[in-house]
């Protein structure tokens, strides 16, 4: 039987198309605060994107780390996060936001669009306005506010750039990055349970990423050893599906945290991780897609999304209702990831081997 790992060796495959779903389906689940819209409750589209997200970077990450010198590696992690972030930055506060204050005639200024831009480059605390120049939206406190996730994802870089640079770590990676990943899943059941800690979903956010993450990293850890198997998908579709419903439809004190377990326990994020990262690395193995393994724009749009949709909701696109308001939502998105990954992205990741001495070449 194949084994996991096997179709998901090089680029063949379609991990940069599920990525690219999964930033779609933040758009999709993003419309309905942006753009001020009542609807039937949504299952947590945001969520599963999110652990999707992380759970992909956690396994890919860690075949990165062990094929690069430490050095080597921080560079590639910078190259592919920081500076598609910081040109969306300065889109963001130089063209878009003056842009919104045509309509909303709001104050606006290079000098506050700098600092907007300053405040934000480094990822930690982004503050995340600029004046009021989104005054008169749904949700005028944010003009990105799918940025907060990158903090984490950069901590979980560095997270498994520090456990993989042991040789010893390497060798027996199995072993030590399940027990990490069990281990993160124990922190979730104490924190989220027991000492009861998270009273928000941002305080939530760092031991469920780090349990998603962690489960990634696991995963690459056994991929030589886990059959590629359409039984076990299925099998872990069947358990990701009714605990993500169970956490949608929760309503305890602890917003997206399913607390529908006997005792109160939360058992959602100690359960997922792993299911739904074979789900997605199976998918990756087998869907014919082969769409973003050239150009990936999955990144340009999870960064560009928020900022356009609070651009169409600055101009009203929030009455045409809720499904045009998605559909215009992804449209103007897609040209401006496009562009993000044609004129920023790719070109820097040229850098990646920058200083590197060339292998010598076999006579």
């Amino acid at each position: 039987m194949a084994r996991l790992a096997d179709p998901l060796r090089g680029r063949d495959n379609a991990l940069n198309f599920l990525r690219l779903l999964l930033a779609i389906a933040v758009i999709v689940d993003h419309s309905v605060p942006l753009s001020g819209l009542s609807s039937p409750r949504r299952g947590p589209l945001s969520d599963v994107a999110v652990d999707g997200f992380f759970v992909l970077s956690g396994y890919l990450v860690s075949g990165s780390r062990v094929r690069m010198s430490a050095p080597r590696y921080t560079w590639h992690r910078a190259l592919r996060i920081l500076p598609g972030l910081w040109v969306c930055l300065l889109v963001t506060g130089l063209v878009i936001a003056p842009l919104a204050t045509l309509r909303t005639h709001e104050q606006w200024s290079v000098e506050l669009a700098l600092r907007y831009v300053a405040q934000n480059a480094t990822l930690y605390s982004m503050p995340d306005t600029m004046g009021h120049t989104l005054a008169h939206v749904p949700l005028p406190s944010a003009w990105n506010g799918s940025l907060w996730t990158l903090w984490y994802e950069s901590l979980g870089y560095l997270a498994a750039g520090l456990l993989l640079w042991p040789s010893f770590v390497r060798r027996h990676a199995a072993p030590i990055l399940v027990t990490v990943a069990v281990a993160a899943a124990l922190v979730v059941y104490l924190a989220h349970g027991p000492l009861f800690v998270t009273t928000n979903h941002y305080r939530e956010a760092p031991t469920r990423l780090a349990c998603f993450f962690a489960a990634g990293m696991a995963l690459w850890a056994l991929r030589d050893r886990l059959p590629s198997s359409g039984r076990l998908a299925l099998a872990a579709l069947a358990i990701g599906v009714p605990l993500y419903i169970a956490g949608a439809l929760d309503t305890g004190p602890h917003p997206h945290v399913a607390t529908w377990m006997p005792g109160g326990l939360t058992w959602m994020y100690v359960l997922l991780p792993l299911p739904l990262g074979y789900l997605l690395l199976w998918l990756g193995g087998v869907l014919p897609v082969r769409l973003g393994v050239r150009n990936d724009i999955s990144y340009g749009v999870y960064i560009y999304a928020w900022p356009m949709q609070q651009l169409l909701a600055v101009f009203g696109g929030q009455r045409l209702g809720l499904t045009a308001f998605t559909l215009l939502a992804v449209a103007v998105t897609v040209p401006m990831a496009w562009l993000s990954w044609t004129l920023v992205e790719k070109r820097m990741l040229r850098l990646k081997d920058l200083g590197r001495t060339p292998a010598p070449v076999a006579a």
